[in-house]
């Protein structure tokens, strides 16, 4: 025998499906947007971390432990974006390993973005 608290989690209208392929769609586009952002910034013409191998992962970590650390109880929200960053970015420097390993070491420019912290 269902009961009410049963029946209404089968019998779920079409706007409620609705909102949750939409709400699914865009965590996955908000997760696919801000992947491997780490990689992306240390690659970049300005810091140009082309030569220095996994410089994505060294700046994710940096990043987002010190800066995840200082801004707790409230940081603990972040962890997963930081462990998706951090996962990304590894994939992503590997990906480049063969460019980096060619490239000529850069002098290494990557410090903390944290307000207050190097």
């Amino acid at each position: 025998m269902f009961s009410a608290a049963s029946h209404n989690t089968l019998c779920r209208s079409g706007n409620d499906i609705y909102m949750d392929r939409v709400m699914l769609t865009v965590i996955i586009i908000f997760i696919l947007l801000t992947n491997g952002c780490s990689t992306f910034v240390t690659k970049n013409a300005e810091i140009s971390q082309f030569g220095n191998a996994y410089s994505g992962v060294e700046y994710a970590t940096l990043i987002w432990g010190t800066c995840t650390l200082k801004t707790l109880p409230f940081g603990i929200v972040l962890i997963p974006f930081a462990v998706v960053d951090i996962t990304t970015s590894a994939v992503l420097d590997t990906l480049l390993l063969p460019i980096d390993l060619i490239k000529e070491t850069p002098p290494n420019m990557i410090e903390s973005g944290c307000a207050g912290g190097h």
